[in-house]
């Protein structure tokens, strides 16, 4: 169980500025390293599903370049 801890002397105001202004920093770097990390975890999946994407694609992008140079090749002889 936490005790309350009693400050006999109250806080000077440069004191609770020093004290607020350095909860707000930490407050600010928590915030940052949690942004951070949420971006690392969005670029990871992006490139993930661009992967995935990728794979699924280049197959057909082959076969649509095989067909064209058949094509190309049944001209060719067409015309000899």
């Amino acid at each position: 169980m936490k005790q309350k801890i009693e400050n006999k002397t109250p806080l000077t105001k440069d004191e609770l500025s020093e004290r607020l202004n350095a909860s707000f920093e930490a407050f600010r770097q928590k915030n940052n390293h949690n942004f951070q990390m949420m971006m690392d975890k969005f670029d990871e999946r992006f490139i993930k599903f661009s992967n995935l994407i990728l794979t699924a694609i280049d197959p057909l992008i082959k076969d649509v370049e095989t067909r064209r140079e058949d094509g190309e090749i049944a001209t060719a002889l067409e015309h000899s």
